[in-house]
């Protein structure tokens, strides 16, 4: 978005699509003190959205239950970030979760 204000633009930096802004996520001016701070922002919300399709292909091409760790340990990621990324996708109803002997396994919804 672009405003003119006494022949001066400025801008608002906005992330690509509104489906990867998150809810505390804001706009930034475009000016270039604001720029790292957008460029942080932008960066954590790709990284956590390439992770996501990585376990989702994942998932899809295996085709069974996986664990976490097994998960964790074949995409060389932290099983902190794993776990957050797929209780996201559980709760978005992308993935189950399911238990057997106290073991968490996930699963791609049919």
């Amino acid at each position: 978005m672009m405003t003119a204000k006494a022949g001066i633009y400025h801008d608002r930096r906005h992330l690509l699509s509104a489906s990867l802004r998150r809810p505390w996520e804001t706009s930034y001016r475009g000016e270039q003190r604001h720029a790292l701070d957008y460029d942080r922002d932008f960066m954590v919300v790709i990284v956590e959205e390439f992770l996501q399709q990585r376990l989702l292909r994942m998932l899809a091409d295996k085709q069974r239950p996986l664990r976490l760790k097994e998960m964790a340990v074949s995409l060389k990621e932290d099983e902190i970030q794993v776990a957050d990324c797929l209780w996201n996708l559980v709760s978005d109803g992308t993935i189950n979760l399911s238990h057997q002997k106290s073991e968490a396994f996930y699963t791609l919804v049919n």
